[in-house]
């Protein structure tokens, strides 16, 4: 499809295109505890075109999937309808990038082995104790390659990789369980990183289960940041905005005061 499709877009959009071809190759792990559940391979295609269409001195762009396993048909229905799309829009006319010089980078060895025993060993180092432990993780590793083509002669190849680890932990005492969750995203395995964050983690539970209600006390004064205080006028601005009033997202009334049973000074924003 691919092959098939770098031969028809110079057809088909004469003002400007862009193929994205990827392919994705990765193991999953599920534990329970430290116990493997199941696990899996996977390998997912993925083909992305966007088309330009330029119409005087205005431009258009269009993008959108083609399976792979698409016919030789619907593939130039989709960009025949991706065209008609493009058409639509109305933005100023700009250049496409064009191939150009860059400096040369070492590539590495991207191993789904060693980035998955890197995850597990990680894990399992997590110093755990009897009242807080790792209730199940999810561990994702994959590697990606992707090749990018245009209409102004850009071919480049690059393979990556991309990781993810999910990973529910438990603090309990004789009252209470807490269940905290975590989810880590990266390239490779960040080891020494993914062990302090699930060992924080632990703790965090463990200070949870001695936390208590904040006790009444009137009459104290709260100062608030120069950040915490603009987040207070952005959520009073948004509550106004028409969008989350139709929404039903802000009971907010126009010309109406946001509280009624009030002392001190009144503000207003506009």
């Amino acid at each position: 499809m691919v092959q098939f499709l770098l031969k028809q877009l110079p057809l088909l959009a004469p003002d400007g295109w862009e193929l994205t071809h990827s392919t994705l190759k990765g193991w999953e792990f599920y534990f329970i505890g430290h116990l493997l559940d199941q696990n899996r391979v996977k390998q997912v295609e993925t083909i992305s075109v966007k088309v330009y269409k330029r119409q005087g001195d205005q431009m258009g762009s269009a993008s959108g999937e083609i399976a792979p396993t698409a016919t030789t048909a619907e593939a130039i229905a989709k960009v025949q309808t991706l065209l008609e799309q493009a058409a639509q829009v109305r933005n100023a006319v700009f250049q496409l990038r064009t191939p150009k010089e860059a400096q040369p980078f070492e590539e590495k060895e991207v191993s789904l082995t060693d980035d998955a025993d890197a995850f597990l060993h990680a894990i399992r180092s997590v110093r755990e104790e009897a009242d807080a432990d790792i209730n199940s993780y999810e561990v994702f590793v994959s590697r990606v390659t992707r090749r990018l083509v245009t209409s102004t002669g850009i071919d480049v190849t690059e393979t990556y990789p991309t990781s993810m680890a999910e990973v529910v932990v438990n603090a309990r005492d004789e009252n209470h369980e807490i269940e905290l969750y975590r989810m880590i995203r990266g390239g490779n395995c960040d080891q020494n990183g993914l062990k302090q964050e699930l060992e924080n983690t632990l703790q965090v539970g463990k200070d949870r289960l001695v936390a208590t209600a904040t006790p009444v006390m009137d009459g104290v004064p709260v100062l608030f940041s120069t950040e915490a205080g603009a987040a207070l006028y952005w959520y009073f601005l948004s509550q106004s905005d028409l969008t989350f009033v139709y929404r039903s997202l802000s009971t907010f009334e126009k010309e109406k005061p946001i509280v009624t049973d009030w002392t001190g000074d009144a503000i207003s924003i506009k």
